[in-house]
């Protein structure tokens, strides 16, 4: 919107869909199956290689946010702010365990993507499928430094949380 000429709407194309007000207005007003598609898309570029790279840079300290936040998500369940804050958290720590900058300034989109499938899958969907085994088999390849584990460990998080969300 612009002082004494109004508000204009730019072409959907131009859109940055990683902003969290749009991430956040697809989602409230129901996501569609391609916009859903997209997002998992997204997931599955990004986060097997951030887990990867992860678990072969990692240190003891990322070792040891990750191993919290896992314990947080059990603690809490998925069904809860703070559990589901502690999943964000998880993957927000892979993202920074990469060492690489350009990964880590996707870090807030990648984590409002997780929430938000995740808040879809368990609110809307009534999802109860424990992902957890899913996030330790992830912790447990990033802890090995077992890179190739970790990705395919994660794209298989990946391909799970997408089935919650309705997705095949």
């Amino acid at each position: 919107s612009r002082t004494k000429s109004g508000t204009r709407i730019n072409d959907r194309l131009r859109w940055n869909m990683l902003d969290l007000d749009v991430l956040a207005w697809m989602f409230e007003a129901g996501p569609t199956p391609e916009f859903l598609r997209d997002i998992f898309e997204l997931r599955i570029v990004v986060e097997p290689a951030a887990a990867q790279f992860a678990a072969l840079r990692r240190d003891t300290q990322d070792i040891s946010r990750m191993g919290h936040a896992l314990e947080e998500m059990r603690r809490c369940g998925l069904q809860t702010m703070e559990g589901r804050a502690a999943d964000q958290n998880f993957h927000r720590q892979i993202l920074l365990a990469t060492r690489n900058e350009s990964l880590i300034t996707l870090a807030t989109s990648v984590t409002a993507v997780v929430a938000w499938t995740t808040r879809f899958a368990r609110d809307e969907r009534q999802e109860s499928r424990d992902p957890m085994p899913d996030h330790d088999a992830v912790f447990d390849a990033i802890m090995r430094r077992d890179g190739e584990d970790a990705r395919s460990k994660m794209l298989l998080l990946i391909g799970n949380a997408s089935s919650d969300a309705g997705m095949l």
